[in-house]
């Protein structure tokens, strides 16, 4: 079975809210899953996926309960080339260039440590999508077979 560690970026509580709904729906599909709004780099080695849910704050930045944890990965010279992630992100498009930033920076961290993006970032805007579930569901039929 795999393994797949959620680490949820939230500021109000609807992205760990939407992260526990999607963990249900992994389990459903034979899948293993954590989620936890830290970590760190040696627990997301001993997961077989790690999936980055975040919102994101003030001026496109990454929240603050997970932005240790990104800095452990900014700041560590290790190879990630056998870390397999994806990366769901929730803003609002009416920020325009800063909107789901912080996912854009955290994949951008991941690509230059080398990890192994298995799927396309996925970005959900929360003006188009007021419950969203709707677009998780969306992401669940497109890519959890690709995990």
């Amino acid at each position: 079975m795999k393994r797949i560690l959620i680490i949820v970026g939230s500021v109000y509580g609807s992205t760990m809210q939407v992260a526990n709904y999607i963990s249900r729906k992994l389990d459903k599909y034979g899948y293993v899953s954590e989620v936890t709004e830290s970590s760190s780099l040696e627990n997301v080695k001993k997961s077989n996926l790690l999936l980055i849910m975040t919102a994101t704050t003030g001026q496109g930045d990454i929240p603050q309960n997970i932005t240790p944890f990104v800095d452990e990965i900014k700041e560590s010279q290790e190879d990630l080339n056998d870390i397999n992630y994806a990366i769901i992100s929730f803003g609002d498009s009416g920020y325009g260039p800063t909107f789901c930033n912080s996912g854009r920076i955290i994949q951008s961290i991941l690509e230059n440590r080398n990890g192994n993006c298995v799927i396309p970032p996925f970005e959900i805007d929360t003006v188009e999508y007021l419950d969203p579930e709707e677009p998780i569901n969306i992401w669940c039929e497109n890519y959890i077979d690709k995990l």
